[in-house]
């Protein structure tokens, strides 16, 4: 493995599931997006576009036109290919050049690393993984880990989507009742507050899960998910 890789802690899970998350640079990485598809065949196709692209068929050539690089190392992508069907509970998530591996077990994804590379390989560039066992118990419990204590621990994201102006005028009324309880960020109370329908990118936090209750009584498909904080265990 990459002697230099950049190692990052986890305060929160990925995908609101997993607690690691190796990223891996490699060109062609595209390619396994579709796992039924041969790499050998999808390299060569990108090669044929990429020569056709270089030519202008008016007669001039695109010398400053970036194109996707073909010099792909066909050995390693099948290997990828190979060990991403062997561990089928981990998570690809396809960036080209890179691409990340997310996983709820560390063992399996250092399986999964050793499979695709050698000792020298510098392919694999960042590896995210909680900092202590007591920091995965948290993330295990599903909470996010926070630096400082959370005066409103609670964050409640609200569901996307249009809203009348009698249920938003309710939603706000509500809460802004309970200031001690809840704590509103300005885009929230001023999309509650317009005289429009539509409400996107907002959230709120709140002291005690019993507020989403009289909450759901109002408009019940309002908060789409909740995060909770937790204080950041102390190093023993």
């Amino acid at each position: 493995m990459n002697p230099n890789i950049h190692i990052s802690h986890v305060n929160r899970r990925f995908y609101n599931q997993y607690y690691y998350k190796l990223e891996v640079m490699v060109t062609g990485s595209g390619f396994l997006r579709d796992p039924e598809s041969s790499i050998i065949e999808q390299a060569e196709n990108r090669k044929k576009r990429n020569e056709l692209r270089k030519i202008n068929f008016g007669g001039s050539w695109r010398h400053n036109r970036a194109v996707d690089p073909t010099d792909h190392d066909l050995q390693l992508l099948q290997k990828i290919r190979t060990a991403q069907q062997k561990y089928k509970s981990l998570k690809l998530r396809i960036e080209e050049p890179r691409f990340q591996v997310y996983s709820t077990d560390e063992d399996e994804l250092y399986k999964f690393a050793s499979d695709i590379v050698d000792s020298d390989n510098q392919h694999i560039v960042s590896l995210f993984k909680p900092i202590t066992a007591d920091h995965l118990d948290l993330l295990k419990q599903g909470y996010t880990i926070s630096r400082k204590p959370a005066n409103y621990p609670i964050k409640a994201y609200v569901r996307e989507g249009r809203y009348t102006l009698q249920t938003k005028s309710q939603v706000l009324g509500y809460l802004k009742a309970m200031p001690e309880e809840v704590y509103m960020p300005k885009h929230f109370i001023e999309t509650f507050t317009k005289e429009y329908e539509s409400v996107w990118n907002c959230y709120f936090y709140i002291k005690d899960r019993s507020i989403l209750t009289m909450l759901a009584l109002i408009s019940p498909s309002l908060v789409r998910a909740t995060e909770e904080y937790h204080l950041a265990p102390k190093d023993k």
